[in-house]
């Protein structure tokens, strides 16, 4: 873009419900960009413990805040749906900031730059921090702009997470106009990837590399309550190599891709053995797997526990291994931030 041109209007949306605790932060995180052209809206689903107060007083400060009351209390995808549908017409890049996270001020900046590299871009990502970790890892060497395709098969081999907190992402306004029905698929406990899937079927991606977001994780976040507990993240990146796998790979490497995925699942799995509520856990993931025309299987969960027990018994460390306590899932070791990423303050 050059210096001259004008900015892209760029949307920044925070669906919320009962988020008083942090959203005040988050709406500090968007006033102290150092982009201008932006609105931000927030969409408050009928909050019970004065969320819309603080939001109508947090919108007092910045023309360019408003805040919206709909009437009807829906689910949160309904509401994430809702709201990045409140863009502007004018609208070019759209962010969808979690209520309980932030994003550091060249967020916005840096973020259209990478998509107006290419008008192909539909959607594009940033490196995140996660306590103290910064995901994704290992990314730098990909190039800032990557061919939808070849991101999405990236993501769906497992070799990078280069999607996921919405806090951490943008979309080109258009994709979210052009998508068939919502944009962010109901269904998925993860919709923020599944909503990746389907926009680099047509789009391509952008990493800006730098570190933009903060993605805060706490004791009532969905992936302590849902996504830890129940295994979901292992369990819909298997399902979603199912559903969305076809639209990327064939043949003999699409089979690769949905067993390696499976296997994850299932080692995820018995690393919950020790769970109190195995049993739901279990129950919740035999009741999911139809959805993509796929069933639970008790005999590959017994293959990953004999494949990891022997892994145990044959590794020097396995016996005390063993008796730790099941550690949380899905969290990478912790790394330094890539070398890549531009370093940004601690929160």
């Amino acid at each position: 873009m050059p210096a001259d041109a004008p900015q892209p209007l760029v949307t920044l949306v925070t669906p919320v419900y009962n988020g008083v605790t942090y959203l005040a932060e988050a709406v500090e995180s968007v006033l102290a960009q150092t982009y201008a052209n932006w609105e931000y809206i927030i969409v408050d689903n009928n909050s019970k413990d004065g969320t819309s107060e603080l939001a109508d007083e947090l919108a007092q400060r910045d023309p360019r805040v408003r805040v919206e009351h709909p009437d009807a209390f829906v689910s949160q995808y309904e509401n994430w749906n809702r709201a990045v549908a409140m863009a502007s017409p004018q609208s070019e890049f759209c962010t969808l900031l979690c209520a309980d996270d932030r994003l550091y001020p060249r967020f916005v900046e840096s973020m259209v730059r990478a998509g107006e590299t290419s008008p192909r871009v539909g959607v594009i990502g940033c490196y995140r921090l996660e306590g103290r970790n910064v995901f994704p890892q290992g990314v730098g060497a990909l190039g800032s702009v990557i061919p939808g395709r070849e991101a999405a098969r990236h993501h769906l081999r497992r070799d990078f997470r280069l999607f996921c907190c919405p806090s951490a992402m943008m979309y080109r306004t258009e994709a979210i106009r052009r998508a068939k029905g919502a944009f962010f698929p109901e269904g998925w406990v993860h919709a923020d990837i599944a909503v990746c899937y389907q926009v680099l079927q047509h789009w391509d991606f952008a990493f800006a590399q730098e570190l933009l977001s903060f993605n805060r994780m706490h004791d009532e976040s969905v992936t302590a309550t849902v996504a830890d507990r129940l295994c979901t993240i292992a369990l819909e990146d298997a399902m979603m190599a199912r559903r969305y796998g076809p639209a990327f790979f064939e043949g003999a490497e699409l089979d690769a891709v949905q067993q390696h995925n499976q296997r994850h699942y299932y080692r995820e799995l018995f690393l919950r053995r020790n769970l109190p509520d195995r049993r739901e856990v279990l129950d919740y993931q035999a009741k999911r797997w139809p959805e993509v025309g796929g069933s639970f299987s008790r005999a590959a969960l017994r293959k990953a526990t004999i494949r990891e027990w022997c892994k145990f018994v044959f590794n020097p460390d396995g016996v005390l291994r063993l008796f730790k306590k099941t550690p949380r899932p899905e969290a990478p070791p912790t790394t330094n931030p890539a070398s890549t990423a531009t370093a940004a303050p601690q929160p």
